[in-house]
């Protein structure tokens, strides 16, 4: 039973280092607590080691001292209203005098760089893994990043492998439009373009048609035309016809040519 007991004990950790949550609530506000063989069927689908019980602990063992053999995280999600950028690194305590290169490479291009020295950082928490000592130390890189995908490289001064990290700044609140500011409102329909008839389109809407809706919006007054995903579809399955899971966002739909109106066409008489 006590064995027993200590293998639930893991596998409701291990599901929580792994980003499974112990519970959820439903539509109508009721709490609903994952069941153990759920919480199994999950580790499982991701590739996670929990044949036997010697598996399983090896697992979470991983899961729980890996990090700390890593200097830098996977990735790091940073929000522009936590205030200043703070970004974990784990270093072993011996020799913590060691300096460090840090370089940046920011989503515009841009390339920042200095040199890391552990002895002058924060430390946020240690732990020692297999009798060698860690701490975790709260590192900022003194930059300003605007929103979106860097990369954060760091190496020690002797050694010419870097470790790398994506660091992603996240704005507070999505972007919104000047139209938008000061409490302004805008409005126009939204409309499913295939679904759109005309005196002259085969029973689906195409670009004329949208052209023309746009006008006649424009019209009414209007400020907007909201649509559905234009993207290339699946032509060889035509049953996977959802323009929310295209095949291909760097084409659009072919279906949605108006014939008639490309150039060199528009006098064949075919």
């Amino acid at each position: 039973m006590k064995r027993h007991m200590d293998e639930q004990a893991a596998i409701d950790r291990l599901a929580r280092l792994c980003g499974i949550a112990p519970d959820y609530t439903d539509v109508w506000g009721q709490v609903h607590t994952v069941s153990l063989e759920t919480k199994r069927a999950l580790l499982k689908a991701m590739g996670v080691a929990i044949a036997d019980s010697e598996e399983l602990h090896a697992s979470l063992a991983e899961r729980e001292t890996g990090p700390w053999r890593r200097p830098l995280p996977p990735v790091w999600v940073h929000r522009t209203e936590q205030g200043p950028l703070q970004i974990p690194v784990t270093l072993p305590v011996e020799p913590e005098r060691e300096s460090w290169h840090w370089r940046l490479q920011a989503e515009d291009g841009y390339e920042h760089q200095g040199e890391l020295h552990p002895v002058a950082l924060q430390v946020i928490d240690a732990r020692k893994v297999s009798g060698r000592a860690y701490r975790r130390y709260a590192f900022d890189p003194d930059v300003v990043l605007q929103p979106g995908y860097h990369r954060l490289h760091l190496a020690r001064a002797d050694d010419p492998n870097w470790v790398e990290m994506p660091l992603i700044i996240a704005p507070a609140a999505c972007y919104r439009p000047p139209a938008l500011a000061d409490g302004n409102r805008l409005w126009g329909p939204a409309v499913q373009l295939y679904s759109v008839r005309s005196y002259r389109n085969g029973g689906i809407g195409d670009f004329t048609d949208l052209r023309d809706l746009i006008a006649l919006c424009h019209a009414a007054g209007a400020d907007l035309v909201g649509i559905n995903p234009l993207h290339s579809l699946f032509p060889h399955n035509p049953a996977h016809a959802s323009p929310y899971s295209p095949s291909s966002r760097l084409f659009h739909n072919v279906l949605y040519l108006d014939v008639e109106a490309i150039a060199k066409l528009d006098e064949c008489a075919a």
